[in-house]
């Protein structure tokens, strides 16, 4: 996990992916893995404006950056 971690922790590493909804064109999906385990998934469309799951135009349309 050290080598994926942007931050240098061995017990934390996030996957950064990009998605879309009707109303946002572009929604940046992290994927929070802390000691192996999902943490958190969070989904927003730019600071402070949240996105739900239901709301993706595509789930299966997330591609990973």
């Amino acid at each position: 996990m050290l080598q994926l971690s942007e931050v240098d922790r061995s017990d934390h590493v996030q996957v950064d992916a990009w998605s879309s909804t009707p109303v946002h064109p572009d929604v940046h999906v992290v994927l929070h893995v802390v000691a192996g385990l999902i943490a958190e998934l969070e989904l927003f469309a730019g600071e402070g404006i949240a996105v739900s799951v239901a709301e993706l135009a595509d789930p299966t349309g997330i591609t990973v950056a």
